[in-house]
């Protein structure tokens, strides 16, 4: 995943921290594309191409459909000439976001996963939405001269040894942007514009603060830069204090308005496990475990649950951790029997403790309940030999 998080990085949308030319906002008067932009369209086409290609577009109707809701309520369709705006979600657990010129916003399940409710979610959308609405990538293309002077800039001299084979798979141009940034001027444009459209949709305007708090902690927790989507033009910092000043200049104490702090967990829990699989993938087991320990609280019987907290112990492997491992899958298998993986899970355990005929009962459980599984053979040959 850590490849997969760069090659969704290398396609954030097209900037650099450098001054530009003001450009007009995109409205149902002013969308017509110079030759110039037709070809910086055509350039992050390309990149939309290879993203909806790499597999880490997750299909979920439910999900898609409420967000595209959220992202309605901000900015009605067909008011922004041939911008239209589209949301999509990628599988991954870093806390971020990315948005292209046509309208299309890519939001991070681990972004999904750490908000806590619709207000939140729309402060990021509405800021993204700005972004693509104001031409921010637009005016940052026509900045440039050329790609070495983007190397340039990043002080990279060649871009290669930067991102290895990042570049060929994706071309240097829209790597370059995205870990650059935007200004901090464009910054605050979205953050401001974007604050006003979260307000006249009738979100609460304190949320906004909570949302950069909850990026700013994830990066002190992941001890890390802070993420791209939310990096130093201007720092997370200087964002804070930019929305606590909008808040306080807005009508109210910032708090009344909508959230939808219930319906946004209905419609979300089930990526909170699905990004706390992805952290274990990624070997961030203290961000699985608190993700998953979050899912159990609203879900406290999910017998898959129980399985993941099994499945970070065995890979996490510090003292202690088989035992606790086998007392979540036996729990997972109590509460979830026909839950495959939780058989598994605890074959590897008794496996790991030279319990030979405890293992082969459950791989063979488990083969009874996935039959085609990708591991079948495996397990196959294990239970045969155990079977001498």
């Amino acid at each position: 995943m850590k490849k997969a998080f760069a090659l969704i990085l290398g396609m954030a949308f097209l900037s650099i921290a450098c001054t530009a030319p003001k450009v007009q906002p995109v409205d149902n008067a002013n969308s017509q594309l110079a030759d110039d932009e037709k070809r910086y369209w055509q350039e992050t086409a390309k990149d939309q191409e290879i993203l909806d290609k790499t597999g880490f577009i997750l299909e979920n109707p439910e999900v898609e459909n409420y967000l595209q809701e959220v992202m309605d309520s901000l900015i009605a369709p067909g008011t922004t000439g041939n911008v239209y705006y589209k949301i999509k979600i990628i599988k991954d657990p870093a806390i971020n976001a990315l948005s292209f010129p046509n309208g299309v916003i890519c939001i991070h399940t681990g972004m999904l996963a750490r908000f806590e409710n619709e207000a939140q979610l729309a402060a990021v959308m509405a800021h993204e939405a700005i972004h693509a609405k104001n031409r921010h990538g637009l005016a940052k293309w026509r900045d440039l001269k050329s790609r070495s002077a983007i190397y340039a800039s990043m002080g990279l001299g060649s871009a290669g040894a930067y991102t290895g084979g990042l570049i060929s798979a994706m071309g240097t141009l829209s790597l370059a942007y995205s870990v650059a940034g935007f200004s901090r001027e464009l910054e605050q444009e979205a953050d401001e514009q974007g604050f006003a459209l979260m307000v006249q949709a009738g979100y609460a305007p304190g949320e906004c603060v909570k949302a950069f708090k909850h990026l700013k902690q994830w990066a002190k927790e992941n001890e890390s830069k802070e993420p791209y989507f939310f990096g130093s033009h201007p720092a997370l910092d200087d964002r804070i204090t930019n929305f606590n000043r909008l808040v306080r200049q807005h009508r109210g104490n910032g708090q009344a308005g909508i959230t939808n702090q219930e319906k946004y967990t209905a419609i979300i829990r089930e990526l909170i496990l699905l990004n706390a699989s992805l952290n274990l993938d990624e070997g961030h087991f203290k961000f699985a475990e608190k993700e998953v320990r979050h899912y159990l609280e609203l879900v406290p019987d999910s017998g898959a649950a129980h399985c993941l907290l099994g499945e970070i112990c065995l890979e996490r492997n510090e003292e202690g951790d088989l035992k606790k491992a086998g007392d979540f899958f036996l729990q997972a298998i109590k509460l979830s029997p026909a839950f495959a993986p939780s058989h598994r899970g605890l074959g590897t355990v008794y496996l790991k403790q030279d319990q030979c005929q405890s293992a082969k009962t459950c791989f063979e459980d488990y083969l009874a309940l996935l039959p085609e599984a990708r591991d079948k053979a495996y397990l196959d040959q294990y239970i045969e030999e155990c079977a001498r």
